[in-house]
């Protein structure tokens, strides 16, 4: 058997200082599901380093960002004016898929990145699930679907290109793809 090789699905946290313990309970939970996710937050920094240069660079290479989304969260002058607006311009650029993790009771609904499908399902407050891995299994199913669905870009790609020039063959060969989901021919 072939071995493939494909980058880990790089995801950005963006939080609340005041939610660091949810953070990372959602960490924990990640990384003992999978190895195919990288963490990017600001625990990568280290003494002397610039937090402002090193959050950009990691935001710029992000691939997903949750939003750990609490009363805290919506509070924060540091989050709205510096994180927000580059998660924002990516996310509505494409480049990077925002997930919304609603933490507790907030008035989140009306804020810009409400856009975007939250988690929990229905913008349930995690607070309020007695099963905290209920909250995490849904987290880490949206970042399986988005993982899969980023590894098929290439496809995609391939596939846009070969409609718009009308082309009658498809090679896919150059693709890491276990199998061709349906999806991508439609």
């Amino acid at each position: 058997m072939m071995e493939q090789y494909s980058r880990p699905l790089k995801v950005f946290i963006s939080y609340s200082h005041s939610n660091t313990r949810e953070r990372d309970e959602i960490v924990k939970s990640l990384l003992q599901s999978t190895n195919q996710y990288e963490i990017l937050s600001d625990d990568l920094l280290k003494p002397g380093d610039n937090w402002d240069e090193v959050l950009i660079k990691l935001r710029d290479e992000a691939d997903v960002f949750l939003l750990l989304i609490s009363q805290f969260y919506l509070d924060s002058k540091t989050i709205h004016s510096v994180e927000l607006p580059q998660i924002m311009e990516r996310g509505q650029s494409a480049e990077a898929y925002v997930i919304p993790i609603i933490l507790d009771d907030s008035a989140w609904s009306e804020r810009p990145f409400a856009i975007w499908q939250a988690i929990p399902k229905f913008g349930r407050p995690a607070m309020k699930f007695e099963n905290k891995e209920e909250v995490y299994r849904q987290i880490t199913e949206a970042l399986d679907s988005l993982y899969f669905l980023l590894l098929n870009k290439k496809a995609l790609d391939i596939i846009k290109k070969c409609q718009e020039e009308k082309k009658t063959t498809l090679d896919l060969s150059a693709c890491s793809l276990y199998s061709i989901p349906r999806d991508l021919l439609s």
